[in-house]
Formats: structure tokens, sequence, C-alpha cells
């Protein structure tokens, strides 16, 4: 857990092993940091902070080297599927975690490697008894934009609470991605504050955000300007299968917002039924759906099924996609 990794670093009382994991690098690198700075004295790197990549390392050498002028020494294992140990290596691993755990902290970081221990073994038994599980997920709007704010307010900007929504819905919430394009948008604007104009002329839209505006040109009657947002997407090599699941979901949510708003209901049936992490996405796709029709977005559905049919009997995908976006012209 995140609140029992914080407390263990602000009591200066780290555990004997952590295991790091989720999509969000960017915050799980800064704590790995913060357990560094906590354990490994400055200047003392070479004996007391060692890393593994990829192979399981010789487990006593790792439990049994003394900390030099530390309490403790640490032990990082990036990409070492703990989980998966077998032979010595796990008999080993299995007598460090009930040894008393003197002298050395474990990181075990799943960055490449998938986290996916089996939950049925003997060892996940002894690991999770030991470790503190820490997993790094994607965070909501909620979470970054206090964060967005004091990011721009270090490079000298400002930026309103819609703005900030508004660059977290183009460019994502993953952290590391995010403080590239507040550092991209901050040395473009000029103003003091920062306003959507400015994200949307140099900020890198994610492909979810792209579909969006792809969406919402088909459900303008602006099917010229779908097709020139979609061809854009294939100029920048994104995969047509990808393309179709995004679109197929921005479609479902489409047919969403139209029930809500025919059943007198508000934006937070969207958050909710599609997901989303704030009501910044689903008040925009409750505007687009205003201009539709439920009709229309059970047809878009249904064409959307044949789409993906057609692509998984190897048509070409990228044909697929534009006869897609002809086809929701014209129903």
């Amino acid at each position: 857990m995140l609140a029992e990794l914080k407390r263990h670093i602000k009591e200066k009382a780290p555990a004997p092993l952590y295991v790091f994991h989720g999509e969000e690098t960017y915050l799980r690198d800064h704590y790995l940091s913060q357990l560094k700075s906590l354990i490994v004295p400055e200047g003392t790197e070479a004996f007391n902070y060692s890393r593994f990549d990829g192979a399981a390392p010789d487990i006593p050498r790792v439990i049994d080297a003394v900390p030099f002028m530390a309490d403790r020494r640490m032990a990082v294992l990036w990409d070492v599927d703990i989980y998966g140990f077998d032979g010595d290596t796990k008999e080993e691993f299995s007598k460090y975690l009930s040894s008393g755990w003197e002298g050395v902290t474990i990181v075990a970081v799943y960055d490449a490697t998938p986290y996916k221990p089996d939950k049925r073994t003997k060892l996940y038994k002894e690991i999770a008894e030991a470790c503190v599980t820490v997993e790094f997920a994607e965070q909501t709007s909620a979470d970054l934009l206090p964060w967005v704010k004091r990011r721009f307010g270090a490079l000298g900007k400002q930026i309103d609470a819609d703005s900030a929504e508004h660059l977290l819905f183009t460019c994502g919430h993953l952290m590391g991605p995010l403080t590239l394009e507040i550092e991209k948008i901050a040395a473009y604007c000029g103003a003091d504050a920062i306003k959507r104009r400015h994200i949307d002329a140099v900020g890198s839209p994610t492909v979810e955000a792209a579909v969006f505006d792809l969406t919402d040109a088909i459900c303008a009657g602006q099917f010229g300007k779908a097709l020139e947002l979609l061809n854009r997407l294939f100029d920048l090599r994104e995969e047509p299968v990808m393309l179709m699941g995004a679109l197929g979901k921005q479609l479902r949510g489409l047919y969403l917002a139209r029930l809500a708003l025919e059943r007198g209901q508000g934006s937070q049936v969207v958050v909710k039924g599609m997901g989303y992490r704030s009501a910044y996405p689903a008040n925009k796709l409750m505007q687009s759906a205003r201009r539709g029709k439920l009709l229309w977005g059970r047809r878009a559905g249904m064409l959307c099924a044949e789409c993906d049919s057609d692509m998984k009997q190897g048509r070409d995908r990228q044909a697929v996609l534009e006869r897609l976006i002809m086809e929701l012209s014209a129903c």
C-alpha cells in the first residue's frame, strides 16, 4: 500500500521487502529514489546499493553482504519475478523471508515483466506475509490537478482548473509524459496564464483524445474533418486494431450518454459506465450526444461490430476504418 510506504519513509523505518508494480512509473521512481536516500548514505552506494536486472541474483550474496557505515543495505531486483523463483533460489529466498530481516531491504520492481503472481503457491503466501506491495496506478484527475498547477507554477506559469482538466484529457494521466508536455507548453506560451489554446497548439494528444475529436466531428456532421483526423492517426502509424477498439469504446460512450439524456440522467452515469477518472470527458460526451439520436447510436454500435469482424477476417484494416467513417456519415 502506498500509504504504508509513505509512513515508512516518514518514520525512517523501511520494511525488509517491497514489491513495486503498476503503470505510473514516474511515481514509482520517485518513491524508489526516496527509499534509496533513506537507506543508503550518500557516498556509500558502492557498498550499500546493488541492482540486479532480469535474472535472479545469488540470494545469499544479496542477504549476507554487510552494510558499510549504515544500518542496512538496499537491493533492487529489477524485472526479476520473485514469485517465479524455483530450485535453490526459491529455497534460499524462502529462508530469507523467515530469517528476521537483518541488514537489507529488497525492492522487487515489476517494469517490463508482468506482475501476475500465482496466489495458489506457497511462495506467494510467504511473500505476502512478509512484504509491502505497492501498486503505482494511473492517478485520478483529483490527484493530479494540484500537481499540474505546482509544475506550471515552478515554471512561472499559472493554469486554471478547466485548462488543467483539458490538459489531462488531451495528454493523459501518466505523470512522466505529462511532465514533458507541461515543460513544452510552458515554453511555448508567452503569457503568464496557460489556456486551452496553448495546450491544443503544441500538446501531444493521446489516441483516446484524438479519437474523441474524431467522433465529435462525426456527431457534428463534419465527416471531411473526421476522415482528416483518421488519416492523421494513420500517418502517426497508430495500429488500426487499436484505433478500432478506441473508436468502438467512444461510440459506446456516446450511446450511453444519449441514453442518459433520454432518461433525464446526468453525466455521472457516463463516468461510472465508462470508468472515467473525472467528469470532464463525460460532460464532453453529453454535449456531443445532444446532437445525435438514439437510433444512430444503436446503428453505430452495429457498424463497429461488423468492422471488427472484417478486421479479424484479414481485410485491409485501414480501408475498413475509412469505410466505417463513411457509413457513420450515412446512417
